[in-house]
């Protein structure tokens, strides 16, 4: 009985020896896949790994068709967060490939040993590129990006032209191994122009749609400013995609502006204004950065409480007629001269405009030119006449009241136009101008 007993026992115990030896080699095993599991989770099948180039100079991280992504006017750029900054124009990696050994045999049967050379160099074709005397030579592919190697470490620099090539490491020598790996040539803008519309509005056309390059914002309000990055390519200036920016302020924008990126546009900005000084204008510089290259864009903010509404009171000497028409009564033997009021609504209630007002003469009503107006230039198109130039209109010292004249022998029925201008914003309730017409009776 005991025999069989111990028997039975020492079946146990042999059958949990192997069962516990089964499970450690199956940990085992598991552990030593998940490194290759990983490191294959990194390719695709549109993204193979590349034989004979490397990411690293120990060979473990395989290159890959992704790998080598450079930028025709691409920079070296700050790294946040740390003192290294990174190149964009380059991409460095490693190949495997050695040189190997040679062997002629001369007319005398002596045998001349040589070594073979690792070069590299970029084609247009995957296949058989063009080699002349010892170099890689194709005219095509130089427009895109160059290669040169050094101990086996691999430089593929852009050149201008954006597009697809292939970077070529070959040995010369006996063995003859070869190997190629694609290279990605993007573009980086060469320069960045501002607006104050998206690119995609139906009032936007690039090369006529006047930059922002300045802009008034009223204390407590925001202004958006759209990048517009572009880059030449084959003669030919193009907007440029995937590209970010990083935006500062100097330090006499703080306490004054704010900036922040768009959240529904990565290219576009909202700078507020916060404050006037000193009841005056604030000037910034917000400087935008470009990621890729790290060349510079600057926008001048400028805070300012624009008037809002102009309302014509306070009338003395002279006839005020339905909506903004005045009479002024003339003498053949003397100038008349009467005055009125201008009460102003600024956009905020921090105090005085900012705005320099100044009163244009008009041969009518619309003698200025409105588009003009809308993008902030005043041009008159409608000079008055001389008859018209007899009623003068200026402003006294205090900037407030607006005298009028008119000359002796002035006409009766001679009418005049006056453009009153602070600021030329003209949209919903916000109106910076006003056309005043003065008849004389």
């Amino acid at each position: 009985m005991n025999q069989k007993k111990d028997q039975r026992n020492h079946r146990k115990r042999s059958w949990f020896f192997l069962t516990f030896c089964i499970a450690v080699f199956a940990v085992i095993a598991i552990c030593q896949m998940q490194p290759r599991e990983a490191a294959q989770a990194a390719y695709s099948w549109d993204n193979p790994p590349i034989s004979h180039f490397y990411e690293d100079y120990q060979h473990k991280t395989q290159a890959s068709n992704s790998t080598i992504r450079i930028y025709a006017n691409g920079g070296k750029v700050d790294v946040a967060g740390s003192l290294t900054k990174k190149n964009y124009r380059q991409c460095i990696l490693y190949t495997d490939i050695t040189a190997s050994y040679n062997y002629k045999e001369n007319a005398n049967h002596v045998i001349r040993p040589s070594t073979g050379k690792v070069i590299v160099g970029i084609s247009t074709s995957s296949t058989n590129p063009n080699i002349v005397n010892g170099r890689i030579v194709d005219k095509e592919a130089a427009k895109y990006a160059s290669a040169s190697i050094r101990s086996g470490q691999i430089t593929v620099t852009a050149k201008q032209q954006a597009g697809r090539v292939y970077l070529w490491a070959i040995d010369t020598g006996s063995e003859n191994v070869s190997a190629c790996c694609p290279v990605t040539v993007l573009a980086a803008p060469t320069t960045t122009n501002l607006y104050s519309i998206p690119d995609t509005s139906s009032s936007f056309t690039y090369g006529k749609t006047a930059q922002y390059k300045t802009g008034k914002i009223n204390v407590g309000e925001t202004a958006k400013v759209y990048l517009y990055p572009l880059t030449k390519q084959n003669g030919v200036m193009t907007k440029v995609k995937d590209v970010s920016y990083t935006a500062s302020m100097d330090d006499n924008s703080f306490g004054y502006f704010t900036v922040s990126k768009s959240d529904s546009n990565p290219l576009c900005f909202e700078v507020r204004a916060y404050a006037l000084k000193n009841g005056k204008s604030a000037t910034g510089r917000i400087t935008f950065t470009c990621n890729l290259t790290g060349k510079k864009t600057v926008f001048k903010a400028v805070s300012v409480n624009q008037v809002s509404r102009i309302i014509v009171d306070d009338v003395h000497g002279l006839d005020k007629r339905t909506g903004n028409s005045l009479g002024i009564e003339v003498a053949q033997n003397s100038k008349v001269t009467g005055y009125f009021g201008l009460q102003t609504v600024c956009a905020t209630n921090t105090g005085e405009t900012t705005d320099v007002p100044k009163i244009y003469a008009m041969g009518s009503v619309d003698g200025f030119d409105k588009k003009a107006m809308e993008e902030g230039t005043v041009r008159i198109t409608d000079k008055p006449s001389a008859d018209q130039k007899k009623i003068t209109m200026a402003f006294q010292k205090d900037k407030k009241s607006v005298n009028v004249t008119a000359a002796k022998g002035t006409k009766t029925g001679t009418a005049s136009y006056f453009l009153i201008w602070y600021n030329c914003v003209s949209k919903g309730t916000k109106e910076g101008y006003k056309v005043v017409k003065v008849t004389a009776v």
